[in-house]
């Protein structure tokens, strides 16, 4: 339905400002995307990446999270979780 084109949309502009290295666009694009797009792992990994490489720490291992959740074990995810996790408690005070 008109919810996944939307969704795709989003999808595409995040995935090309990711990949451009514009990450706080593809942070923007991508969150909007997976509002339609729930369940779409691929997309929360990148969004968690995104995330994770912009100092946003809480929120990259809520998205990591639930992309590891949803994809099983993805080794790939797994790491960037744990890197998250510890790049999160680094700047706990």
């Amino acid at each position: 339905g008109m919810d996944i084109r939307i969704g795709d949309a989003y999808r595409q502009m995040g995935q090309s400002a990711y990949q451009e290295g514009r990450l706080e666009d593809a942070i923007k694009m991508l969150t909007v995307a997976a509002d339609y797009l729930p369940q779409d792992t691929e997309l929360l990994a990148s969004l968690g990446y995104a995330l994770k490489e912009t100092g946003k720490y809480e929120r990259a291992v809520e998205k990591l999270k639930r992309a590891s959740e949803l994809s099983g074990a993805d080794a790939g995810i797994w790491l960037w979780l744990g890197d998250a996790y510890r790049l999160m408690g680094n700047y706990e005070e």
